[in-house]
């Protein structure tokens, strides 16, 4: 099954799968095979990029060999279970309204190279100031990483509902760093915090990442951090 959807951060469309699933009895035939080739078929029919989720199970390790001859791995999800007593990294703090001079100009590395679709700047922007108007008792977090008086980067955090488990958890809305010194240094920073602040909570942390130039670079880094990614995501943009 396939959806066409917008992401949060833009107005362009794409692609994406809702399921992919193969009779156990024809799983050594080339349907699989074939239903993903249909899918770039559409995707070329309809210029929309595509994208393509795949649990990491063990069970799916056939599924995943063949997205990986048929697609470019793009990212990949972690679901990391609560701990607690671990300790807040030292320069990241919960931003609040009167920083928003210097929140704003961080607000264009959201979707960062991840961005499948041009990001709408606007909206960018909208979202951050709607998050830092909303409490934390609201279910809604925006933390920064600080160097001295200089915010190197910010996370925005939300308290959400799974809608196929039901299940409740902190999901990272976006990681927003821009590029230069120390960048892996900021994003694991951010991270720590959100692995720290869902431990708190006492709810699973959602996060993801993906790359559209350094995806095998930003997935080892996460990796590091987090374990084996619950889910990995593949692309195709197109004949």
């Amino acid at each position: 099954g396939l959806s066409i959807n917008q992401l949060w951060y833009s107005d362009e469309f794409l692609l994406a799968d809702i399921w992919h699933y193969v009779a156990p009895t024809h799983r050594r035939t080339p349907y699989a095979k074939t239903l993903l080739r249909f899918a770039k078929t559409y995707a070329d029919k309809t210029s929309l990029p595509l994208v393509m989720t795949v649990a990491t199970d063990p069970q799916m390790a056939p599924k995943i060999r063949l997205y990986s001859r048929e697609f470019e791995e793009y990212g990949g999800a972690f679901v990391i279970p609560p701990e607690k007593g671990l300790p807040f990294p030292p320069n990241v703090y919960v931003a609040t309204k009167e920083m928003w001079e210097k929140i704003e100009p961080l607000c264009k590395w959201i979707g960062g190279d991840n961005a499948l679709t041009e990001v709408n700047y606007s909206k960018a922007l909208h979202l951050v100031r709607e998050a830092l108007e909303l409490k934390p008792e609201q279910g809604t977090f925006v933390a920064v990483a600080m160097d001295g008086p200089e915010v190197r980067g910010m996370i925005a955090l939300q308290i959400v509902r799974n809608n196929e488990t039901g299940a409740w958890g902190l999901e990272e809305k976006f990681v927003a760093v821009p590029p230069g010194k120390h960048t892996a240094n900021v994003s694991l920073d951010l991270m720590s915090f959100a692995r720290v602040l869902a431990g708190n909570l006492g709810l699973d942390l959602w996060i993801g990442v993906a790359s559209s130039k350094r995806p095998k670079t930003k997935l080892r880094l996460y990796r590091r951090r987090f374990g084996e990614p619950a889910k990995l995501f593949f692309r195709y943009r197109g004949a």
